[in-house]
């Protein structure tokens, strides 16, 4: 039997602590859902690709699922390959139409050495200078740029897909001449090593593209590497 003072003891954890409890597990709840709107698992976004895959009458299947490193978890490397037998391994954010680079057609890995000019007028107030730099593959805003369409067209899939052709037999033309000129493997801010641009603009793979929209850089000068992998 329980004693009176045992009673009391019960009421008052039935009457404040029960509901303090009750409170704690519904804010968790919450904040568990929250999270997992903002910031659903990486299973969700390989279900969404899959299943826009599976709705894409162009699309076989998903070659692989990757997360990229960085503070977003959306962010993904990966691999489709189309009923037509064409292999693309490009980046995303979100969704498989939502392009941010490309890294493979087919067979062709594609690199990158870039020369940033900074922009003057900025150069004290965002400390930066010239300097080159190592990127795997083509970030589809310079590929805009490269290849002079709208602006924001290759980062939708739909419009990668139909220009493959083109895009492709950019890349064999630049495989199959003379490689450019210039260490793949220096960075750095040494820009005498870049080369001569009367030499360089010989090659279908060196483009010079405008300013970006930014302004801190004045110029960027790109060398596009394309290896057999």
């Amino acid at each position: 039997m329980i004693n009176k003072g045992t009673r009391e003891i019960i009421n008052l954890l039935k009457i404040y602590i029960l509901p303090i409890i009750i409170a704690l597990f519904i804010i968790f709840g919450i904040k568990i859902l929250i999270t997992l709107i903002l910031w659903p698992p990486d299973i969700y976004f390989k279900l969404k690709f899959e299943m826009q895959i599976k709705m894409d009458k162009r699309i076989k299947k998903l070659l692989h699922f990757k997360l990229n490193p960085g503070p977003w978890n959306a962010n993904f490397n990966i691999g489709i390959e189309l009923k037509d037998g064409n292999k693309i391994t490009y980046d995303v954010i979100g969704s498989i139409y939502d392009s941010q680079r490309i890294i493979k057609v087919n067979e062709y890995k594609i690199e990158l050495l870039t020369l940033s000019i900074a922009n003057e007028n900025n150069k004290n107030k965002f400390n930066s200078h010239n300097f080159i730099s190592y990127h795997e593959g083509i970030d589809v805003y310079l590929l805009t740029n490269i290849l002079n369409q709208e602006n924001g067209y290759f980062y939708n899939l739909n419009n990668i897909l139909d220009y493959l052709d083109e895009f492709k037999l950019l890349l064999d033309t630049i495989y199959n001449e003379e490689l450019i000129p210039g260490d793949i493997n220096y960075v750095g801010s040494d820009i005498t090593k870049w080369g001569d641009d009367e030499e360089l603009e010989r090659f279908t793979g060196y483009f010079e593209t405008v300013r970006p929209p930014d302004n801190v850089w004045e110029k960027i000068k790109v060398k596009i590497y394309v290896i057999n992998k």
